[in-house]
């Protein structure tokens, strides 16, 4: 077998390339100074509120409440939610001025409809509220102004009063 012989290079030109190599790792940075690279926008804390509200279809315990922050009619895992208690009412907290809609969701096995307390839900439901300006207690009827589909609520309220025969100033919200 044949021993490979590595040249010698002189320690100087070695020693420097290490040192050059330092030099660029310190010149990066940790970003530690609290300025931003171009392009990076700061990071800004979200200002949040708590608000408290009711899930009525008969009260329901054990319900998921959330806030739909991207509208896609899902309690997803970056959205902020929480269960009903026993008496259907929920606090969340959510983004401060937030105008996401709040969901519900009514989970058969879990749920229950305090009408019929000793037995859970046996299918599983959605409700929703437009946003938490308009209500934040939710019911088919907020579930229905929501699907009208219009931020002009009180012509939402008027539309879901004409499809479903209610009276003109019957109060659904």
């Amino acid at each position: 077998m044949k021993a490979f012989n590595r040249p010698d290079f002189p320690a100087f030109p070695r020693n420097l390339v290490v040192l050059a190599l330092c030099g660029v790792v310190v010149a990066c940075g940790s970003g530690g100074g609290g300025e931003t690279a171009a392009g990076d926008a700061p990071v800004v804390p979200i200002v949040t509120e708590v608000i408290a509200g009711h899930v009525i279809d008969g009260y329901i315990e054990g319900a998921r409440v959330c806030i739909d922050l991207n509208a896609n009619a899902s309690c997803d895992g970056g959205e902020a939610q929480v269960f009903t208690d026993a008496q259907g009412a929920y606090r969340l907290e959510i983004p401060k001025d937030s105008s996401a809609p709040l969901l519900a969701d009514v989970i058969a096995g879990r749920s229950r409809d305090l009408d019929t307390p000793q037995t859970s839900v046996d299918r599983s439901f959605h409700m929703s509220s437009p946003s938490r300006s308009y209500s934040t207690t939710i019911t088919p009827f907020t579930t229905l102004v929501h699907l009208a589909g219009d931020s002009n609520y009180a012509l939402a309220e008027d539309i879901v009063r004409n499809e479903v025969g209610l009276p003109p100033r019957y109060a659904i919200g």
